[in-house]
Order: C-alpha cells, then sequence, then structure tokens
C-alpha cells in the first residue's frame, strides 16, 4: 500500500479546531456557575480558538446561553 505526504500529515486521531472548542468549553463549564459570554470568547481568541468555531462548538455541545443575563 503506498501512501501520499499527505496521507502520512493526516492523522485520524488529531483533533479538530471545533473537537478541541468543545473540549475547551467543557473545561471551563464544568461545575461553574453561569459566566459571561464576552469573558468565554476573550479567553478562546487569547488561547487561538476562533469565535465562530467557540460558537459551533456550543452548538454541538447543545450549551444554551441566556441572553438576558449574558451568560453561557
Amino acid at each position: 500500500m503506498q501512501m501520499g505526504a499527505d496521507d502520512l500529515l493526516l492523522d485520524d486521531n488529531d483533533p479538530t479546531p471545533r473537537d478541541e472548542a468543545k473540549n475547551w468549553l467543557r473545561e471551563r463549564l464544568q461545575g461553574q456557575d453561569p459566566q459571561p459570554a464576552s469573558g468565554l470568547l476573550k479567553a478562546a481568541a487569547a488561547d487561538g480558538i476562533a469565535n465562530k468555531t467557540l460558537r459551533r462548538a456550543k452548538k454541538e455541545l447543545g450549551i444554551l446561553s441566556n441572553q438576558s443575563e449574558r451568560v453561557w
């Protein structure tokens, strides 16, 4: 079986950016009180997680935010 350079670089076990964002959210929210979304977005950006990626991860995890309180 021959493999190309791209095949060697791809590893099915490597987490995607969204997987990493989901793990990041789980760590930040597990057992915690609700947190302001703005603080989470800033912390995620500081950790290299894009806003869109974080929002998609939030949606996939079923995390609900309360807009009147602006917390997740």
